[in-house]
């Protein structure tokens, strides 16, 4: 008897059905993912004349970064993994028509090799494509304005540390800027503070949009149709009303006159702080998927509620 939670054969027998009944919407998402990177990397720095003589003979390397497009290839990288964690509302688009619904529920696959297989395609898949998409995109540039400007040594690949660390990485910070202008002891508390800000901003990138993605899956499960319009809706007002209470809250026990501090609960080391609220972050990401993966269980043919 096989298990019926989850067999590797059957599993794999509804994966190829899946990727094969969603193909055309799947490669329409993808090619999208392709195209606007693309576009992006070989026309800004055409508008914006980056390579044109005038502006690589002024062009100064600062902070590791040898090239004028890094900065705006990471502010598109930052939006293009928003958008892919967003795209996660798509996550039970099986579950918007009834027809749908009825070949999603008589499959012969367990609840669980259901949600595995959206798992592995929305959440994991996706992104990664994203990224190798990207580092094309980025080639054609390199390809492209390498060929076409002379004498402009200002043209390099974008590193993948760089995309990967969201820029935060220390070897990307402008440190020796201040290097004539401060004194070591000074310098060495710059240092830190970059680093702080530099794990901080990764983590609250990351672990965001890991959260986006787990919190537009849930609410894909409630409201499966416009569930991107829905759950933005949603998460925008709760977002409000939660801001709106919590500076009742302060102005009722604190007054006007108040200054917050984070309580460190007796751990000093900033980086173990930092730790903690990820692990924390990580936490509720797994608890929103379990919501997720159990309010998709309740889920019948006729919808009841």
């Amino acid at each position: 008897m096989k298990n019926q939670i989850f067999d590797a054969n059957r599993f794999s027998a509804y994966f190829k059905k899946y990727i094969f009944e969603q193909r055309s919407t799947l490669l329409v998402c993808l090619g999208m993912f392709l195209l606007f990177p693309l576009a992006f990397c070989l026309g800004w720095p055409y508008i914006k004349g980056f390579y044109t003589p005038e502006m690589a003979q002024h062009f100064v390397t600062r902070g590791n970064v040898p090239d004028p497009m890094w900065h705006s290839e990471l502010t598109a990288f930052l939006v293009i993994w928003i958008v892919a964690c967003v795209f996660c509302c798509a996550f039970y688009s099986q579950l918007t028509k009834k027809k749908e619904r009825i070949s999603l529920f008589t499959c012969p696959a367990s609840n669980f090799e259901k949600f595995a297989t959206s798992f592995i395609i929305f959440v994991i898949l996706f992104p990664i494509l994203v990224f190798i998409f990207f580092l094309f995109a980025d080639a054609m540039r390199v390809w492209v304005y390498g060929a076409t400007s002379e004498g402009v040594a200002c043209i390099h690949y974008i590193s993948p540390r760089f995309l990967l660390s969201f820029g935060c990485d220390m070897k990307y910070f402008d440190i020796d800027l201040y290097a004539g202008s401060i004194s070591p002891t000074d310098k060495a508390a710059m240092l830190e503070f970059y680093r702080i800000a530099g794990i901080v901003k990764f983590s609250m990138i990351l672990f965001g949009g890991l959260l986006l993605q787990a919190l537009f899956a849930l609410g894909c499960s409630v409201w499966p149709k416009n569930s991107y319009i829905k759950t933005g809706c949603f998460l925008m007002i709760f977002g409000i009303a939660t801001s709106i209470l919590f500076y009742w809250g302060i102005r009722t026990f604190y007054g006007t006159d108040f200054n917050i501090i984070p309580r460190d609960f007796g751990i000093k080391n900033e980086i173990t702080q930092i730790v903690i609220w990820d692990c924390v972050a990580l936490c509720i990401i797994i608890f929103t998927w379990v919501i997720s993966y159990l309010r998709f269980k309740e889920w019948e043919i006729i919808k009841r509620w």
